[in-house]
């Protein structure tokens, strides 16, 4: 009886643990462009955390993204810039920043952190937008490998 015993609270152990397992998936991308006077590195880290409860698969997990922008010269010769506007869209997310002046901090860091995300499509795009008194540039970025 005892070994009955055993084997039943055994096979529950199991059993509970099993259902109680999770897996951990994470995930981390680079991209980076750059064009004359500016060059951009986006990085994206997320995990995703999968367990079943109730017989369903569940998400949870929690993403970073960092958005970094350089000058490549000295932050001093935008000094007399009257307007200053940076923009970037990337992977469904984004952030801008307008100044009625010249850019005080080099680089210029856009951070946002939130639950899991969506990984990136193969094809996906991101653009970064600088402009300095109506001159419009762009720096498009490409997966780092």
């Amino acid at each position: 009886m005892k070994k009955v015993t055993a084997a039943f609270i055994l096979a529950c152990l199991i059993c509970f643990s099993g259902c109680a397992q999770k897996e951990i998936n994470t995930y981390s991308y680079t991209y980076e462009g750059e064009n004359d006077s500016w060059s951009a590195v986006y990085v994206f880290d997320t995990t995703h955390i999968w367990w079943r409860e109730d017989g369903k698969l569940q998400l949870d997990g929690d993403s970073k993204k960092e958005m970094t922008v350089t000058y490549k010269g000295d932050i001093s010769e935008l000094s007399a810039v009257e307007r200053f506007k940076i923009s970037y869209d990337a992977l469904s997310s984004g952030g801008a920043s307008s100044l009625d002046g010249p850019p005080k901090e080099n680089p210029i860091i856009f951070k946002n952190e939130g639950g899991a995300a969506n990984l990136p499509p193969d094809d996906a795009e991101i653009t970064v937008t600088i402009e300095i008194d109506g001159t419009v540039q762009t720096i498009e970025l490409q997966p780092v490998d």
